[in-house]
């Protein structure tokens, strides 16, 4: 290393033994670089340059798995549609521009109260615990 510079300062590239052919030699693999009118060609070496210590591609790459979706979460997926279809159906009917809502609104929130209650006395656990959560919702408006 040249004295006063840092490795992220010293020159990556040392310059060829003839200074007319316009070459420079990679100091990290011995690589010969034609630098014609500029160093853009020395700089794409450089990103990769599979000695070069610098180089974020030669680290090593943190890969994240997917998660795999397995039988019990399509039950639980399966088993969860029917109780949205209720809200989507209400949704729906609620939003309709070709004709007047405003008298069907309460039907749909009372139809969606009821269905809630009955929904309560669920036998799978992760239904009945998200129920509960909404009919306390439901019941403070």
């Amino acid at each position: 290393m040249t004295a006063g510079m840092s490795a992220s300062t010293q020159p990556s590239f040392l310059p060829s033994e003839n200074a007319i052919e316009k070459k420079a030699k990679c100091k990290y693999c011995g690589c010969l670089i034609q630098y014609g009118s500029g160093t853009s060609s020395m700089g794409g070496h450089l990103r990769r340059c599979k000695q070069n210590p610098n180089n974020d591609s030669n680290k090593r790459i943190k890969t994240t798995t997917t998660p795999t979706i397995d039988k019990r979460d399509w039950e639980y997926a399966d088993s969860i549609v029917p109780f949205l279809q209720v809200f989507s159906d209400a949704t729906i009917r609620i939003s309709g521009t070709l004709y007047v809502t405003s008298d069907i609104y309460m039907k749909e929130v009372f139809v969606i109260g009821r269905f809630i209650r009955h929904s309560c006395d669920s036998v799978d656990f992760s239904t009945m615990s998200m129920v509960a959560r909404m009919r306390v919702k439901y019941e403070k408006y």
